[in-house]
């Protein structure tokens, strides 16, 4: 529930979601209902509020699309529950899609014969690793990573795998973008949290988008919400 409270106040916090959100539904599930209704409440109410019925109809959604029962009071991780709530609200909502939907165009080139390898996906979170800054891990993600053999792809002109050179590059972005920073680490194949400091605030990061694989967009973000979660690398979600 911590993760889900989390992510109700995030959204809470979007004005140009929450704003639109009841009037571009004209037959809402269950889930989407309840979301309508429990932000509503949020914002006007200065005490606590039920959330019962937001979360069986979360609850109800995720089982039904895993195929087993989900235990809403157990520990989840933030960015699953979050994608499950924004497919939701996305499905045959265009308004809402415009607002999260990120596409992001990986080219994989190889090493030996030059070919690329190109695929577009659409995400509503991206997963940066911790750097100082949060600019710095932006800009890693989107620099070239150099893929050893044994980790690369299989190359279907050379018909083997050989090294290659990875580049992402947004070529469609909505309103609001969700960075997750993914604080496992492997060292020496044993894994431990990054409990590294990042700062976020009061930045202005800025990223390019490809359009039409013609023309580069400078876009720059600004702040409007944080869902940070501590604990061990056995029990911690954030």
């Amino acid at each position: 529930t911590c993760s889900v409270n989390s992510i109700l106040q995030s959204l809470n916090a979007l004005p140009l979601f929450f704003r639109n959100l009841s009037s571009f539904y004209a037959n809402p599930s269950p889930l989407v209902s309840s979301c309508v209704k429990i932000l509503k409440a949020i914002s006007r109410s200065k005490s606590p509020v039920d959330p019962s019925p937001f979360l069986l109809a979360l609850k109800n959604r995720i089982s039904k699309s895993k195929g087993i029962p989900f235990e809403i009071f157990e520990q989840h991780d933030v960015p699953e529950i979050f994608e499950y709530l924004l497919a939701e609200l996305s499905e045959d909502n265009v308004f809402i899609s415009d607002l999260f939907d990120t596409s992001v165009k990986t080219c994989i080139t190889c090493d030996i014969c030059s070919q690329d390898n190109v695929r577009e996906e659409v995400t509503p979170i991206i997963h940066l690793q911790p750097k100082k800054l949060i600019q710095s891990a932006i800009d890693n993600f989107f620099s070239e990573e150099y893929i050893p053999s044994e980790n690369a792809p299989f190359c279907d002109y050379c018909n083997a795998k050989n090294p290659a050179v990875l580049k992402r590059q947004i070529v469609k972005c909505g309103s609001y973008l969700i960075f997750q920073l993914k604080r496992f680490k492997v060292t020496n194949n044993e894994i431990s949290k990054d409990a590294s400091f990042v700062t976020v605030y009061p930045q202005s990061p800025s990223f390019t988008i490809l359009v039409d694989n013609e023309i580069s967009l400078q876009k720059t973000l600004s702040l409007k919400a944080v869902i940070n979660h501590f604990g061990t690398v056995n029990n911690g979600h954030y």
